[in-house]
This record gives structure tokens, C-alpha cells and sequence, in this order.
């Protein structure tokens, strides 16, 4: 029995995700992170499918908050609460 080499098949995923992210490239829009109306309208509809109207809001301005974290990052910041209607944000 002829198969394929193992090698063959992971150049062809790796060959596969260099053309996905070529395609992703080609259809994105740059966004100011500074921003933050786009980067709330943007999380806004990154969470409609997914949380309804009430935790949408509250979603949202978590995501946008967050990104200066995600970005220019310092010890010791993390996310804590009691549930997801009352989260807290530790700036240290």
C-alpha cells in the first residue's frame, strides 16, 4: 500500500495556513486603537451572536478596556468578580 509521508501532509497545513492568512490580510481593515467608538461598535458585533443586549454592553466596554492591556501589558492585571454581570478590572 502507497501513502502519503507525514512530512507531505504537514507542509500542505502549513502551505494551507500561510494562503488563510493571506486571505485575512487581503479582507481586514486597519482600526485605530485609539479609536474607541470603532473598537466599541466592532466588539459590539463580535458579541451579538453570542451574549444578549444586557451583557452585550457591559461586553463591550470589558473588550475595549482591555485592549491597552493586551497591548502595552504590566504585572499583575487580571480580571476577577463574582460573575460576569459584575466584573472588575485590576489596574496595577
Amino acid at each position: 500500500m502507497i501513502g502519503i509521508h507525514p512530512t507531505t501532509i504537514a507542509q500542505s497545513f502549513q502551505n494551507a495556513a500561510t494562503k488563510a492568512v493571506e486571505f485575512l490580510e487581503g479582507m481586514s481593515t486597519p482600526v485605530d486603537l485609539n479609536d474607541r467608538e470603532a473598537l466599541l461598535r466592532a466588539a459590539g458585533t463580535s458579541l451579538n451572536s453570542k451574549v444578549g443586549p444586557p451583557d452585550n454592553q457591559l461586553g463591550r466596554k470589558l473588550m475595549v478596556d482591555c485592549i491597552p492591556i493586551l497591548f502595552h501589558p504590566r504585572p499583575y492585571r487580571r480580571f476577577c468578580g463574582h460573575s460576569t454581570r459584575h466584573p472588575h478590572l485590576i489596574k496595577c
